[in-house]
């Protein structure tokens, strides 16, 4: 189930794709339910069944399509599913994808994802575009690795538009509506194109995934985004000619609806343009620092599974958690982990000796006032149990924070640092965020401002900060952008892979967020694994490509190239 929040698709709930190809290609086709598709069911299922004989003649068994339903508009009768169902009984090439989805670029953001093809190839039962064009981008692909991503293009001179007499006015004002909407979004984007809403695309796996990773838009905007994702991270898309057909158009009600959707979907892509939030993630020296270690299963899974992706740099231990020793020999074997001690006064259920951290705040704050000793011996006592229970599970800590921040409250540093230069510590974290001023974390900034020069003071070791908000974790393109904002910063994350928050530490009120990062963080690692761009155009599939698809209604420009393009296909080194 995909459920969408103010129109925008939320994080990825579903499993990870995987980050290498074990097919030629996948084709990835919306399937619109909820309006009639423009080519009618019959005609849909003929262009289907035209489809899958171009893959099968191009890549033999190599290949999948997925079918991805998507509700748009009044409910359907079902008779277009009907009919693609019977075309996709028995072939085994295709399948459909479960799901519910909004419009076609939550489905197919849901396709790329499920996809196992080195190239991933966007269709559009809306129209019919020519089968052929997905040979032919294959072939420019192949021919140039610079190239990222072929999109079919309505706009250029070559383009081919066949549909019925009757329709032609609606057509011509509809394709002169676009090239406008083209002419505004140059100003706003700079994107260089002439059609970003065609919908047929043939990508390199690893933009796509990467791409559909940082997509929002879950209608047809999406397409925007794309061609916004390449500008901005220097990468190509090559436009060619369409070639394509409908037999109806589009309702007046539909057409003013989708206007209303432009309009404010520009003003949202111009804001995200311009804070730079499409930048793909950069490697900048950000240490990921995971807190909570030993709170619960959930939140040692959810550190775990990161961690064995390479995501996290530190991982901050409760010693004496119900759950510290559950699965911590399979995270002392993750190679590169620091480890650190997540020093806790403030969580009974993790062993804290105070009920709350207000409680503690109090009582330190009376013995100050009056010299006393009292709080200040409970707090060197439960630092010495704590590090000794992480050197009995054979943990040497490097780093030292707080649980609730409580290391950073005034004098707290200055009075313990001795013990912690004793067990070889020379890192402390400073919880200070500027950009969390005016926000609910107001208390944690003004602990950190009070604590930047205790550190210093006690020579020892820290960094730059950065603090997520929850909105951060809500978007994908958000909280990248705040990543390469701040270079060398230690990132502090709390993931869960599941809320057991409730059984295993009542007092903690972090619940529901631990897994809200957790479902952000994961498409982090992924976006991270793919930075290389491990995918090189090679591999299985390739060995077919160039055999002819059949029964293509169109002749024009294509049908004078198509015979040099495979030509030049086939004669390329495999």
């Amino acid at each position: 189930m995909i459920r969408s929040s103010n129109d925008q698709l939320p994080i990825w709930e579903g499993p990870l794709p995987a980050t290498t190809a074990r097919l030629g290609a996948t084709l990835v086709l919306p399937v619109p339910t909820g309006n009639r598709s423009l080519l009618g069911p019959e005609q849909a299922a003929q262009y289907l069944g035209q489809l899958q004989r171009m893959m099968r003649a191009s890549f033999g068994r190599a290949y999948e399509i997925l079918l991805v339903p998507y509700e748009e508009g009044r409910p359907a009768d079902g008779h277009l599913l009907g009919r693609l169902e019977a075309v996709t009984n028995g072939h085994p090439g295709s399948r459909w994808l479960e799901g519910t989805h909004p419009g076609p670029g939550s489905a197919v953001r849901a396709g790329v994802f499920a996809s196992k093809g080195r190239f991933v190839m966007v269709g559009n039962l809306e129209y019919y575009y020519e089968p052929d064009f997905f040979i032919q981008a294959l072939a420019f692909l192949r021919g140039d690795r610079s190239l990222t991503g072929v999109r079919a293009n309505r706009r250029l001179p070559d383009a081919e538009f066949m549909v019925p007499v009757n329709l032609l006015s609606m057509v011509y004002r509809r394709h002169l509506l676009g090239m406008l909407l083209t002419v505004i979004w140059g100003k706003f984007f700079d994107i260089g194109i002439s059609d970003a809403l065609s919908g047929a695309y043939v990508l390199r796996r690893d933009f796509a995934l990467r791409a559909f990773n940082r997509i929002t838009c879950p209608w047809f905007l999406y397409g925007t985004e794309l061609a916004i994702l390449a500008r901005v991270n220097g990468l190509r898309l090559h436009d060619i000619p369409a070639h394509f057909a409908m037999e109806a158009e589009k309702s007046r009600l539909r057409l003013w609806g989708e206007i209303a959707k432009v309009v404010a979907w520009t003003f949202r892509l111009a804001q995200r343009t311009r804070r730079a939030e499409y930048r793909f993630l950069r490697m900048n020296g950000n240490r990921l620092t995971a807190d909570d270690w030993g709170l619960s299963p959930g939140v040692n899974e959810g550190i775990l599974l990161l961690a064995r992706a390479g995501l996290l740099k530190r991982v901050s231990i409760l010693a004496e958690g119900r759950y510290v020793s559950q699965r911590l020999n399979e995270l002392k074997r993750v190679k590169g982990i620091e480890f650190g001690l997540h020093f806790n006064l403030t969580c009974p259920e993790a062993g804290g000796t105070f009920p709350s951290p207000w409680r503690f705040l109090l009582q330190w704050a009376i013995d100050r006032s009056r010299s006393g000793h009292g709080t200040l011996g409970r707090v060197r006592s439960a630092l010495q149990e704590q590090l000794g229970a992480l050197r009995a599970l054979g943990i040497r800590p490097v780093h030292f924070d707080g649980h609730h921040h409580v290391h950073a409250v005034p004098g707290l540093l200055e009075a313990v640092s001795d013990i912690l230069k004793e067990h070889g510590i020379r890192y402390v974290r400073t919880p200070y965020d500027p950009t969390l001023w005016v926000s609910s974390r107001l208390g944690v900034t003004l602990l950190g401002t009070l604590f930047k020069g205790a550190p210093g003071r006690c020579s020892l070791a820290t960094s730059r900060f950065l603090y997520p908000t929850p909105s951060d974790f809500e978007d994908m393109n958000r909280f990248t952008d705040r990543l390469d904002s701040s270079p060398e910063a230690e990132v502090l994350v709390h993931p869960a892979a599941w809320d057991d928050i409730a059984q295993a530490a009542p007092s903690d009120p972090l619940r529901k967020e631990r897994v809200e990062e957790y479902r952000l963080l994961r498409l982090l690692a992924l976006e991270r694994s793919l930075l290389s761009g491990m995918e090189s155009g090679r591999g299985s599939g390739w060995s077919r490509l160039g055999g002819r698809s059949r029964s293509f209604p169109f002749g024009g420009w294509w049908e004078g190239h198509k015979q040099e393009a495979i030509k030049a296909l086939n004669g390329l080194p495999r």
